[in-house]
């Protein structure tokens, strides 16, 4: 299981290939939390949201949820195995990305 940084995302790197210093890339250098590893909550009950979920999307997404829709509707059980999977717990939902804008 990856672990989640004090950011607030899951750890998607390691600081200097050490595979003993996780670390979070989306927040290196403007979050002082990205490289500290904070006790990773219970996942279970909560639910995680494409920060792109009800809007429009222009790209021809391939998940199972956007495929064919002009929304995007990817809502996923909450886990760090989740793309970009963010932690936000004083929100109603988690974020991740699922794809609908492209991977470029």
């Amino acid at each position: 299981m990856t672990v989640i940084m004090k950011c607030g995302h899951a750890a998607n790197a390691y600081e200097n290939n050490d595979p003993n210093k996780p670390c979070c890339v989306i927040c290196a250098g403007i979050d002082s939390g990205y490289n500290v590893v904070m006790t990773t909550p219970d996942l279970s009950k909560r639910k995680a949201r494409c920060g792109y979920y009800g809007a429009r999307i222009d790209y021809t997404c391939e998940c199972t949820k956007c495929k064919g829709n002009k929304k995007c509707q990817c809502e996923e059980p909450s886990s760090t195995e989740l793309a970009f999977f963010e932690y936000r717990p004083d929100q109603p939902f988690d974020m991740f990305y699922c794809g609908c804008c492209g991977w470029n």
